[in-house]
């Protein structure tokens, strides 16, 4: 139970770190990104399309991820060029997304299983008792988002692009008066957000199940935002805040294997109950972005 629990946890956690880490980047800068769920839609989609098309899982996933940039595109010009509520402007991305998705799929009808990405073979790392099926049998995009992880970390707090990051979030008008470009640093945070769900709606299709189908994401967008403020908009606390969303849901999908006497809709509610739950324990945090979710209007 517990390689079983502890090797899908990692494989679950995926998604949520890479939306995540995109998320902390956009809301550091001051931008909310309430899509995430449709790019990873569109993400999932088009990734899964683009491996069916070439035959090969990466070049689906590169398709995947500029999936996510160029929706996120259309967010970055409403909500930084000119400045419409981002809140609203999220929603109606995570709507396209959710819509054009299932419409594209209904319209090619491509109903088949794809060779994704497989578990690595480690050689006596993978043959390792009890380490070896718990961390050295996952396939390849386990391991990058782990890397990308501690890049981000580096990213935010260790390079000048992530101090001017964090200052537009905080204080836009001093950023400004430095000589720098508010809207191109938030321009820019917001690309890397949508490139990285593309990433996360990606992986679920070619990492994660090996097809698509509608609303395949299943929510994991909205976790993945509860995540970013689970983790107090530090990068290395969004893979403590996966582990804990990823780890609910390995445990209910076991427990879909054994006989509890369970209803199955009640397992597979608790994530979203615990995101609910976790959202009210952390209502209040004192490190908020100072200008999160505010337009900035020059002079």
């Amino acid at each position: 139970m517990l390689t079983f629990l502890v090797a899908n946890m990692l494989l679950y956690s995926v998604p949520f770190i890479a939306a995540a880490l995109g998320e902390t980047v956009s809301q550091r800068a001051g931008v909310y990104n309430v899509g995430l769920e449709g790019y990873m839609l569109m993400g999932a989609l088009l990734g899964y399309y683009g491996a069916y098309l070439t035959g090969s899982a990466w070049l689906g996933l590169m398709v995947g991820i500029v999936a996510g940039l160029i929706l996120s595109l259309v967010h970055a010009v409403l909500t930084v060029v000119y400045r419409a509520d981002q809140i609203i402007s999220g929603i109606a991305i995570w709507l396209v997304g959710l819509g054009l998705s299932s419409y594209i799929y209904q319209m090619f009808a491509v109903r088949t299983f794809i060779t994704g990405f497989k578990p690595l073979d480690l050689g006596f790392l993978s043959d390792m008792p009890l380490v070896g099926p718990m961390l050295f049998q996952q396939n390849i995009l386990v391991y990058i988002v782990f890397i990308l992880a501690f890049v981000f970390s580096k990213l935010i707090f260790s390079t000048p692009f992530g101090i001017r990051v964090q200052a537009v979030g905080d204080n836009p008008l001093a950023v400004d008066m430095a000589g720098k470009s508010v809207m191109k640093i938030r321009f820019a945070s917001v690309l890397i957000c949508g490139a990285m769900s593309g990433f996360a709606g990606a992986y679920i299709s070619l990492g994660l199940l090996g097809f698509f189908s509608e609303n395949i994401t299943a929510g994991r967008g909205f976790i993945a935002l509860c995540t970013v403020i689970f983790a107090g908009w530090k990068p290395w606390k969004v893979v403590l805040g996966a582990f804990l969303f990823s780890g609910i849901e390995a445990f209910q999908r076991y427990f879909q294997t054994v006989s509890t006497g369970i209803p199955i809709e009640l397992l597979q509610i608790t994530p979203y109950v615990l995101t609910i739950a976790v959202l009210v324990l952390i209502a209040r945090r004192d490190n908020v972005p100072k200008k999160l979710g505010v337009p900035y209007i020059k002079g």
